[in-house]
């Protein structure tokens, strides 16, 4: 989500098209964190699934900005587009806290669909609070820059083996 929308300020893909269901864990997605595999199998609990999401986002977003060899005043950019996006960071943080941390307790479809529609809540007011801080991010960069972005950090596969 961190960077979700940067690149549609200048109709490039955004960086979170990569998606955190293709990450290793099938319950990295906040959304379906429902702790429906159990411990036997890799499965983390819901809250920490929904936390490790916020994890993967962020390393994915300091992997990015390393490789944008951003300029000082795109640096600024950067700077005002992660003040802008924090507030639905925190909100997201504050989902995940009321979460199950216990990996045996799995959510039902009534509750992943609640969780579902609560990130998706968060995520319309992320792209709300960050639209201009997007856009004057997206228009600082080169189209060598922009590139990087439309381009997944990594594939699936590379993830998976």
């Amino acid at each position: 989500m961190i960077l979700a929308g940067v690149a549609e300020a200048d109709e490039i893909a955004a960086p979170d098209h990569v998606g955190l269901q293709q990450l290793p864990w099938r319950a990295i997605d906040p959304a379906s964190a429902s702790g429906s595999q159990g411990p036997d199998e890799g499965q983390l609990s819901p809250r920490m699934a929904c936390e490790e999401a916020i994890y993967w986002a962020a390393a994915i977003q300091g992997y990015l900005k390393s490789k944008l060899h951003l300029t000082v005043v795109q640096k600024a950019a950067w700077q005002n587009f992660e003040l802008a996006a924090e507030p639905a960071l925190d909100q997201q943080r504050e989902l995940c806290t009321q979460l199950p941390s216990d990996t045996m307790t799995s959510l039902g479809l009534s509750e992943r669909q609640e969780l579902a529609k609560k990130m998706l809540a968060i995520r319309a007011d992320y792209l709300h609070s960050t639209e201009q801080s997007r856009h004057a991010l997206a228009e600082s960069l080169s189209t060598e820059q922009r590139a990087i972005l439309s381009t997944p950090p990594f594939s699936t596969a590379e993830v998976l083996h």
